[in-house]
């Protein structure tokens, strides 16, 4: 429509009407074609959108109900296993289920009426817990040799939100057990005993409901957090604590100690109790009681001869039966003498008989009721009083749970769900606040007790629930005699076991510094600060360790070997002859740790000296270098040499180069950014490639992405090619869409490291390109394309 021999712009006159009508339809039909892909880019970014608001693939399978007969079948018998165990129950299994569950119950019954005291309730309580919390397990549980009850770490976690609920409410007189009958309030006459209970029932309703949802939406994974290390110095802390709950029964001395700060009574509370206790022991006439000390050390003895007895003999006794009908059989003695019950009925007898509580003031249980658990129900402000705590129990019963149910699943050849664990034990804890019962956990002891009796279904569970019931409805009465000294020795001598988690600190010693640090950390806050706070403390300090491993990865630099080109050795101090090196930085690559690898990327090449990296991280790096042995020398070749971690000796550079011998080199300096390597603090590289070993770098963000093309272009304008090798996936797909195939292409990237090796001996250089379609570079990239054509390497080849 133009004139095509008019060189200059067309004027009106020379358009027709034509090419007018033309070109406006051009226009049109151009708006509509950027008004369409507007709309599908609008398009897109909405579905973009909702796919990204879409519950993670825990949270469907939870909200999801099963559509089909198989999957309804399915779901069933994943969340209702009694009908799994009960469909393939064999008969021959019920001789064995029966005695190991009567065998069970005759252990819940000390141990209940034991650990009811950690909690600061009454030892019927404990029998209640182990009533109805067990019969919803085994109806609920995967794990068939789990025995759910009473336990000591959790029973004093229990105790330790009470007092802090009297302590929060002013009520600092009912933390002693002798005003149980003391009125709280006179125009409720609600008394301190049975707030004790509305506490411990709204908190194990609480902590039931916590496992309920994060076992419906699959939230397991929150339990890894407590490693082996903090778990094992945890337990050792409340092991100390729970020794120390019981010095009071022990002595039968009377402890009231108020809390050092009111919001939370346990902290300091051990060193104290134990400076009140020298001081009553010391004035032992006046405060001890001679005869339940007497006891204690009597049942202390008899459970410690029946514990070798049951350890060291009885596997060493074999029985013969023959029966009419079959032939002689010799087995092994299958039950363990239940050295707790056995001590309970020596004592019940020995104080009923000798009256040791009229004559000589013992303390005993007391009052039992003879009847089934009353109805209880939770208290809303109660719940939000001790929802912190009912967190702590949660995770505490998940994890001691389901890693004792994996081991017993793995050794007994079946399989467990962790997520229906979280489900079974919630469920446990709802239903047994209903029921008087405070929070109840798998226990390790009970355990072992039902393995070696030969359990071998939740049917063990069942029938011990129905002795327990049994005993509460016509033998209540019988346990009102006991004394309390024989309930603290069965407690003080179950934590023999947990003591022993002393030798742990050496065995991490010798493999972790770290996890001994961790170690004694959650031992020591546990301790001085209670079991709530010292497991913040733990898993505080294990997220701490994690995050500094992080930041601070381990690092090597390696060269290949020349017996064996396929393999590499760390690079000694003879780095100056390499011209290949691998560097590999074991950690992920975020912005954390971009300063460390940066740095000791430069100080691996010798761009830049110690005493530059040292500076810049700190005096507490300069201080834990010093530490470490990483003291500099000067050889007689006058070179620096620095003691690495294995004890060889790394040769660094001496990176005092004369102006003269620059000009003796033909070298020249130039001036560029502060900070930045000149030609007066670089000397000679002691490579042309370094190959960035990428195989350990699980992790890369958008910073390190850009880190490593940044690594790419500075060491390119000092004449040092740098490649990767060995690039994950998604990391390589982060690299291309944080700009890497820009400035640089696929060739440089390499499969292995080997494989960069023999590309670095061909002698192809590889340089990054310039930004495309731009005109003019940014103000760095002149200044690298400046450094790159001026700056001489000594000894190097020139070039532009």
């Amino acid at each position: 429509c133009i004139m095509a021999d008019n060189d200059t712009a067309p004027t009106e006159a020379s358009v027709s009407p034509s090419c007018t009508a033309v070109t406006s339809a051009n226009e049109s039909h151009e708006e509509r074609r950027v008004t369409t892909v507007r709309s599908r880019a609008v398009s897109a970014a909405f579905k973009r959108l909702s796919t990204s608001m879409v519950p993670p693939e825990p949270v469907l399978s939870a909200i999801k109900p099963p559509m089909s007969r198989q999957a309804w079948l399915r779901f069933l018998l994943t969340h209702l296993p009694i009908l799994q165990w009960t469909w393939t129950y064999k008969l021959q299994y019920l001789i064995p289920d029966i005695i190991s569950g009567l065998t069970v119950a005759v252990v819940h019954i000390p141990q209940g009426l034991a650990y009811a005291l950690l909690a600061t309730m009454d030892p019927v309580y404990g029998l209640y817990t182990s009533l109805v919390p067990v019969i919803v397990y085994s109806v609920m549980g995967s794990s068939r040799h789990i025995s759910l009850g009473t336990v000591s770490l959790v029973s004093l976690m229990v105790g330790s939100a009470i007092n802090q609920v009297f302590s929060e409410r002013g009520l600092d007189f009912c933390m002693d057990e002798d005003n149980g009958s003391a009125f709280v309030d006179n125009a409720t006459n609600l008394t301190c005993s049975q707030l004790r209970v509305e506490v411990a029932v709204s908190m194990a309703f609480t902590s039931g409901l916590m496992m309920l949802v994060m076992g419906c939406f699959q939230m397991g994974f929150v339990s890894i957090f407590l490693s082996e290390p903090l778990v094992s110095g945890y337990t050792t802390g409340v092991a100390i604590l729970v020794f120390t709950s019981q010095v009071s029964n022990i002595f039968g001395i009377k402890l009231t100690i108020a809390p050092f700060i009111p919001r939370f009574p346990d902290i300091l509370n051990f060193p104290r109790m134990w400076v009140e206790v020298v001081r009553q022991v010391f004035n032992w006439p006046r405060y001890v009681n001679t005869g339940a000390f007497v006891i204690s050390l009597i049942s202390i003895v008899l459970l410690f001869v029946l514990k070798v007895i049951n350890e060291k003999l009885l596997p060493k006794v074999k029985c013969s039966c023959k029966l009419w009908w079959s032939t002689a059989r010799t087995f092994k003695w299958p039950i363990p003498i239940p050295s707790q019950i056995v001590m309970v009925i020596i004592g019940i007898a020995f104080s009923a008989g000798l009256g040791l509580h009229e004559k000589y003031h013992i303390p005993v249980v007391g009052k039992v009721p003879s009847s089934l658990p009353p109805l209880t129900f939770p208290k809303g402000d109660l719940m939000i009083a001790t929802l912190s705590n009912a967190f702590a129990i949660s995770i505490v019963t998940y994890v001691f749970g389901a890693s004792l149910a994996q081991v017993l699943a793995k050794k007994h050849n079946y399989t467990i769900s962790s997520n229906q664990e979280f489900i079974s034990y919630g469920l446990c804890n709802i239903a047994g606040a209903f029921f008087s019962s405070f929070n109840s956990a798998s226990c390790f002891s009970r355990t072992l007790v039902q393995v070696s009796a030969g359990g071998k279904t939740q049917l063990v569970g069942l029938i011990s629930s129905a002795v327990i019931a049994v005993v509460l409805v016509l033998m209540g009465f019988v346990f009102e005699q006991l004394p309390r000294a024989v309930l603290a020795s069965i407690i003080w001598v179950a934590l023999y076991g947990m003591f022993l988690q002393f030798k742990d600190v050496w065995k991490y010693f010798k493999i972790s510094f770290s996890d001994t640090i961790l170690w004694l950390v959650a031992f020591v806050a546990t301790v001085l600060l209670g079991a709530d706070l010292g497991l913040l403390v733990g898993v505080v300090s294990a997220i701490v360790v994690i995050v500094g491993k992080t930041a601070l990865p381990s690092y090597e630099v390696l060269k290949q070997s020349e017996d064996d080109p396929e393999s590499l050795r760390p690079l000694g101090k003879d780095a100056g002859s390499a011209s290949i090196i691998v560097y590999q930085f074991r950690g992920p690559l975020c912005f954390v740790n971009i300063s460390v690898f940066q740095k000791r990327l430069k100080l691996a090449i010798h761009l830049e000296t110690s005493s530059e990296d040292s500076e810049g991280d700190g005096c507490l790096k300069t201080l834990a270098m010093k530490i470490g042995g990483l003291f500099r020398k000067r050889g007689a070749d006058g070179y620096k040499y620095s003691r690495s971690r294995d004890g060889d000796e790394v040769e660094e550079l001496n990176l005092e180069v004369s102006s003269s011998e620059q000009a003796a080199e033909g070298g020249s300096a130039i001036a560029v950014e502060e900070n930045e390597p000149t030609a007066e603090n670089i000397a000679s590289p002691v490579s042309r490639t370094i190959v960035i070993d990428c195989a350990p770098i699980g992790f890369m963000d958008t910073v390190g992405a850009q880190a490593l093309l940044q690594v790419i272009l500075d060491f390119d304008a000092h004449g040092i090619q740098v490649v990767l090798a060995a690039l994950a996936r998604e990391n390589k797909d982060l690299l291309h869409r944080a700009g890497f195939h820009m400035r640089c292409g696929d060739q440089w990237l390499f499969p292995t490291v080997e494989d960069a090796i023999s590309h670095a001996k061909t002698g192809v250089t590889l340089h990054p390109q310039p930004i495309a379609n731009s005109a003019k570079l940014s103000e760095k990239d002149a200044n690298v394309n400046q450094r790159r054509q001026e700056v001489v390497i000594p000894g190097a080849t020139n070039r532009t």
